[in-house]
């Protein structure tokens, strides 16, 4: 994991039981996932102090088919101008020089 309120603070590593996401998220959990957990204490307005965390799923719109090709032709293009190939693009065309 990654402390994203302290970025000098080194990888840590945690153990979540499946029951801690709720039914909507679990379909999303894989390897690769990416997911928010915020803990915490929960200050009432009576004074009471509750501890708090939450686990939360980035949740990424699925791709169309012709997205993926998009973006599958620009790691392409990236990957060639990285093995010295250079690319021309403009928004009606694209080709290898």
């Amino acid at each position: 994991m990654h402390d994203l309120t302290n970025e000098d603070n080194s990888l840590e590593y945690a153990e979540l039981f499946w029951s801690e996401f709720n039914e909507y998220e679990k379909p999303l959990l894989q390897e690769g996932a990416v997911f928010y957990w915020s803990i915490g204490q929960l200050r009432k307005e009576s004074g009471q102090v509750q501890r708090f965390w939450e686990t939360r799923l980035r949740r990424m719109p699925k791709l169309s088919r012709s997205k993926q090709l998009e973006i599958s032709r620009k790691v392409d293009g990236i990957n060639g101008l990285r093995s010295g190939k250079s690319w021309i693009q403009s928004s009606s065309f694209r080709r290898r020089v």
